[in-house]
Order: C-alpha cells, then structure tokens, then sequence
C-alpha cells in the first residue's frame, strides 16, 4: 500500500475481508478505523495504536 500522510479515517464497513493488511496500521497519521458489519479473521497488533477502534 502507498502511504497516505494525511489519511484521517479508514472505513471498510460491510466488507468481507479475512486480513486487513498490517500497513494500514503503520498510517501515521490513521486515527480512526471503522470495521462494522464485517467478517474479519484476524488484525495485526500494529493497529493497537489507533485511538478510536471500531
């Protein structure tokens, strides 16, 4: 994935998605990630820094 400076809010609701790649979470400046009404097996731990995990 490129990188995304200024990337605020990533949304992937009503996704069928079995990994969210772990280079999501190295998005400095990624503050919220919303995750509703998804089937996700798994997040790599680098999302552990997101102030608001939805």
């Amino acid at each position: 994935m490129d990188y995304c400076p200024n990337l605020r809010t990533l949304s992937l609701n009503d996704n069928e998605i079995e990994i969210v790649p772990a280079q999501v979470g190295n998005w400095v400046y990624l503050k919220n990630l919303h995750l509703r009404n998804n089937r996700i097996e798994s997040l790599p731990d680098v999302f552990s820094h997101l102030l608001i995990l939805q």
